[in-house]
């Protein structure tokens, strides 16, 4: 399945309470905003942003993502007002094996508010309909207790922990992946695939 123009076109989704969307260069301070803070970057494999320019670099490299017509990240803004409080999107998409993952970000202001579970399904539905994948994991830090609240809501389970699975300021992190597979989401949206 060729989806290079869907990702270098890449569409705006919707829940009930967000609009998730390409992030362009005009987005920096805004991601700085929560990008800078600890809280925020506390259970990522980054550490906080130090300047609005480090926000640039890391847009700009989700430019090039769209250009290049790979998966990558959607900005999050509320419906009534444009301002980017997030980001999420898919990544490690391996098309021979129809599976991606899935991350997402959120400005500490809007924790708490049912705001990822909305993009994370949003995300599901991106996945299995319009990629046609198969498997959408996730994973995050096991002190994250939070993270895996979300990931439950939308249906996601857990399979194991990885052990120092990453590095992060010098020490070795695990992370706990959570998955769901096509025909779990298919189950919860009531669809019959023997038609």
């Amino acid at each position: 399945m060729n989806l290079t123009g869907l990702f270098k076109n890449l569409p705006t989704l919707e829940t009930d309470r967000l609009l998730l969307r390409k992030i362009s260069p005009e987005d920096a301070a805004d991601f700085f905003e929560f990008a800078s803070d600890p809280q925020v970057a506390l259970y990522t494999t980054w550490n906080p942003h130090q300047s609005v320019e480090q926000s640039r670099q890391t847009i700009k490299s989700i430019l090039a993502r769209y250009e290049a017509g790979e998966p990558g990240a959607w900005g999050l803004t509320l419906k009534t007002f444009p301002k980017l409080i997030g980001y999420c999107g898919l990544s490690h998409w391996e098309p021979d094996h129809r599976k991606a993952s899935l991350f997402y970000f959120l400005g500490r202001t809007y924790w708490g508010q049912g705001l990822v579970t909305e993009a994370v399904r949003a995300l599901l539905d991106f996945g299995f309909e319009r990629m046609d994948l198969n498997r959408i994991e996730a994973n995050g830090h096991p002190a994250n207790r939070a993270t895996f609240k979300v990931l439950a809501k939308a249906s996601l389970h857990y399979e194991a922990t990885y052990r120092q699975d990453f590095i992060k300021n010098g020490e070795f992190e695990d992370s706990e992946i959570w998955s769901i597979l096509r025909r779990e989401w298919e189950i919860i949206h009531n669809i019959n695939t023997n038609q």
